[in-house]
């Protein structure tokens, strides 16, 4: 994807690069993208009017040689505080700029939640299973060992 928007850059087709970003956004667990140039200025984004929030303007700014970058933030949205990473990967090694991701955390933490009960729920009904043949296996050994000697009586 960073070839893609680097190529563009270069081109300086602000058109491809939108699409781009559309591209990135339709994912589920993407926020927002946006493309900063080398200087720091914002070239596109997925956000109405290209308005970067202020906390993204200077956000996980790479440098030189760096491979990419992440750095958590949040944003606050009326009453609502939505947690992100924002990933950063260089465009042509940083000279043209960084292509930026926010991949929105709190989707992700949800997911996990929605998986956490059902383990819960299958990792207690196996402990009690295991718990009920332990028992039952212990039983027939404390029994067996109380009535032995009645049995030789009997016999």
């Amino acid at each position: 994807m960073s070839m893609k928007a680097a190529n563009s850059v270069q081109a300086g087709d602000m058109n491809a690069l939108q699409m781009l970003l559309g591209e990135a956004i339709s994912q589920p667990d993407v926020a927002y993208s946006f493309i900063r140039d080398a200087g720091g200025r914002i070239l596109a984004s997925t956000f109405e009017g290209n308005a970067v929030p202020d906390e993204l303007k200077n956000i996980n700014e790479l440098g030189k040689g760096m491979p990419f970058g992440t750095q958590e933030t949040r944003l606050v949205s009326g009453d609502m505080v939505r947690s992100f990473v924002d990933i950063a990967a260089p465009l042509a090694g940083g000279s043209l700029g960084s292509l930026h991701i926010g991949w929105n955390v709190d989707i992700q933490r949800a997911s996990i939640r929605r998986m956490f009960f059902p383990f819960v729920i299958v990792a207690a009904a196996f402990s009690c299973f295991a718990a009920a043949i332990i028992s039952a296996i212990l039983m027939f050994k404390v029994t067996d060992r109380i009535l032995r000697p009645a049995r030789a009586t009997v016999s």
